[in-house]
């Protein structure tokens, strides 16, 4: 099974990952988590035999958000990349907070490099 766009935990322990290109990425703290996401609703609970078979991705950047320029489309910042979210359905998979995207100057954007997408 594919968990990309999931949020995941395991019952026993409060870390929650998101799970993007098939890999677990650690989000660092609460406030991290409310930048980008609805609510903490929907985590899904796996055991630890399905969590650790998740491959472990780079960790999200404590502070990570989502940022959108005057014409340019929504990016997860993280990383010190900008992350383009490819669709409002990729937003919706991952239950990305449209109401919490940062607008920022192109020109900020712009100096900051390109990571993947996020499909």
């Amino acid at each position: 099974m594919s968990y990309d766009g999931y949020r995941v935990k395991t019952a026993s322990d409060p870390q929650v990952y998101v799970v993007i290109d098939n890999q677990k990425c650690y989000i660092p703290n609460p406030g991290t988590y409310n930048n980008l996401f609805e609510n903490w609703n929907d985590i899904q609970t796996l055991t630890p035999a399905e969590l650790n078979g998740i491959p472990t991705g780079t960790p999200l950047t404590s502070g990570s958000v989502l940022a959108k320029g005057t014409f340019a489309p929504v990016y997860l910042i993280t990383n010190g990349q900008k992350r383009h979210v490819k669709s409002q359905e990729t937003m919706d998979k991952y239950d990305f907070a449209w109401n919490k995207i940062v607008s920022t100057p192109d020109v900020i954007l712009d100096s900051i490099p390109d990571g993947s997408d996020i499909i």
